[in-house]
């Protein structure tokens, strides 16, 4: 039998307090990255009314379709029911996406649901309920014309998103100068 050699490992408080600090850290990133990548994430109901989008998404498209199609909403209360279909017409759209795309555009309301990774990615550190339009503003541009991929996609799915729902609908037809589908060749393809 062969007699071992101990020596007992030596911690300084600094050693222990730097693997607290870097097991806090790696920690934090799982728990981050497995929220984003949808491991944690729990089948959420739609919201009311709707079949897609949930409550937080709901929050976020009411700041984000007033700063993208400015100047193109009715002034309340009209502007509140168009607001209403608006966000059907978004949720119409997201739950026609195909499931790997579907699954992109929850990652991406996810991010911006987050709060770190919201204030860190967007500059909005508040709910998006209270962000100003000023903010949206902001933080739209910033995505718009960065330099990093992901930000003008994400810029990109969003506006999408946003413009679908508001020229799919007879109301913004009008805005486009486009009088609509001609009604005998519409007549002929539906009968």
């Amino acid at each position: 039998m062969q007699d071992h050699d101990f020596e007992p490992a030596s911690l300084s408080r600094r050693s222990v307090l730097k693997l607290g600090l870097a097991s806090s850290v790696v920690l934090a990133a799982a728990g981050i990255g497995g929220t984003l990548s949808g491991c944690a994430r729990r089948e959420q109901a739609a919201a009311a009314g709707l079949r897609c989008l949930r409550d937080a998404d709901v929050e976020l498209f009411r700041a984000l379709l007033p700063v993208m199609l400015e100047g193109s909403l009715l002034a309340a209360p009209a502007g509140q029911a168009q607001l209403s279909g608006l966000l059907a017409r978004v949720d119409d759209a997201v739950l026609r996406l195909g499931a790997p795309a579907q699954r992109e555009v929850f990652k991406l309301f996810d991010l911006l649901h987050l709060r770190p990774t919201r204030w860190l990615t967007t500059g909005v550190a508040e709910p998006w309920r209270e962000a100003t339009p000023q903010q949206v503003a902001a933080f739209l541009q910033r995505w718009r014309d960065s330099r990093v991929g992901l930000f003008n996609a994400g810029y990109l799915a969003l506006n999408k998103l946003c413009c679908t729902a508001h020229y799919s609908q007879p109301e913004g037809w009008a805005q486009l100068g486009y009088p609509g589908p001609l009604a005998w060749a519409y007549q002929s393809l539906n009968s």
